[in-house]
């Protein structure tokens, strides 16, 4: 019997552990029905002063401005409410205390958590 339990509470625990599918992100129309899933996304990170690819956030990624990458993570939303650049007055989807080293005032913004990359062709 109790071999029986320690197997099912294994499988439990595999099974719970199991990486959720990347979803291909093709337009920005698309991110706010995906916080909180994976994602993943292909193209050119821009120039801007925050890095991006389809407009979410790669924090981290300036010194790669202009290459095509394949990012993925977890989609992340960020809404600022007010113009001052009190960082307490954004509430952010995500469970790790992000807070924006770069204030660019009020609305909505997309980022990747457990950001991963690697070159695309």
């Amino acid at each position: 019997m109790r071999l029986f339990i320690l197997f099912f509470t294994v499988c439990l625990a595999l099974s719970a552990c199991k990486s959720e599918q990347a979803v291909r992100v093709t337009s920005s129309d698309d991110l706010e029905h995906l916080v909180g899933h994976r994602v993943e996304l292909i193209g050119v990170i821009s120039g801007d002063r925050v890095p991006q690819i389809g407009g979410v956030d790669l924090w981290g990624l300036d010194a790669l401005r202009g290459q095509r990458l394949r990012v993925s993570g977890i989609l992340q939303r960020t809404v600022y409410q007010s113009h001052a650049g009190d960082a307490g007055r954004a509430i952010d989807s995500g469970h790790d205390g992000f807070i924006a080293p770069v204030y660019r005032g009020a609305g909505t913004f997309y980022r990747l958590q457990d950001l991963r990359y690697e070159p695309s062709a």
